[in-house]
């Protein structure tokens, strides 16, 4: 099982609660620094030698040799932190960290928040199914207004000896159906509807890799916690400031039935295709 660590247990009988997974110790300070004391901050992240998850596809699955269920984790995190109410609940995977938040969403678990960084791969070159459906419904749900989703990339390739996949944005672009630009190593391209935003940066090399974890990260889960209605404290630091605000996506105009027939006696289809998530319920744990 994944192990969990306290960040910091942050303050008050209810606080925000953030799982960061895949991020060693050296990212804490930033992460303190840019949410300030009152959320609660945990990693859940297995162990790594030489850059790599010693527990194989740690993040990947919830149960055996996976991910705590959320309602053990939220547990656990009530008996570490002291608090009285854990909410809203955030979730943040940076890099191979990025399939947790899937994990538990394929396993009918949800969260007010997730923030992926520079990780939601796919294999190469048909992604599968299961590693974008999840996150497509999610998508939806934000964009309506019901979750907070904050998506970031870097551009960089596939590590030399790992098996091809898809890049985080073609992924991105196949998930929320924008076409993603490039920005800067430090300026992103950014598009955003309701509470879904997405973030794109240049650089392909190891730099603008970590740049995502110690910069990025830290900014992409303040922005997700405002975006929650959280009260922070002022934040300092690179990522205190969140992010930028993204240029706006707006939805084409709907076609009408009279539109509608028209184009299918022209002898053209139009297939339009509605992401329905279920309705879940939310985490709000309270002790006793």
């Amino acid at each position: 099982m994944v192990a969990l660590r306290v960040v910091q247990p942050g303050k008050g009988a209810k606080r925000a609660l953030v799982v960061v997974y895949h991020l060693t110790s050296e990212i804490d300070a930033a992460l303190r620094a840019a949410v300030g004391g009152t959320p609660a901050v945990l990693n859940h992240t297995a162990p790594v030698e030489d850059g790599k998850a010693t527990t194989g596809g740690a993040y990947f699955r919830v149960g055996q040799k996976g991910l705590r269920p959320m309602g053990e984790l939220l547990e656990l995190a009530l008996q570490k932190t002291g608090a009285q109410v854990l909410s809203p609940v955030l979730l943040c995977g940076f890099s191979e960290g990025a399939q947790a938040p899937r994990a538990h969403l394929t396993a009918g678990e949800d969260a007010h928040g997730i923030v992926a960084v520079d990780g939601i791969h796919g294999t190469w070159p048909t992604p599968e199914p299961f590693q974008v459906d999840p996150w497509r419904n999610y998508f939806s749900r934000a964009k309506a207004g019901e979750r907070v989703w904050v998506a970031t990339c870097s551009q960089i390739p596939t590590a030399s000896d790992a098996p091809a996949k898809t890049p985080v944005r073609l992924m991105l672009e196949k998930i929320t159906g924008w076409g993603l630009g490039v920005g800067s190593k430090v300026e992103p391209f950014a598009l955003g509807q309701s509470q879904a935003r997405v973030y794109s940066y240049a650089g392909k090399d190891a730099a603008a890799h970590v740049y995502q974890a110690k910069t990025v990260l830290p900014s992409a889960v303040r922005e997700a916690l405002e975006r929650l209605g959280v009260s922070l404290e002022p934040g300092t630091g690179p990522g205190g400031g969140g992010l930028p605000e993204p240029d706006p996506v707006s939805e084409p105009p709907k076609t009408s039935s009279l539109e509608q027939g028209f184009l299918e006696r022209a002898g053209v289809v139009m297939v339009l295709t509605g992401l329905v998530a279920a309705g879940r319920e939310t985490y709000s744990w309270v002790k006793g």
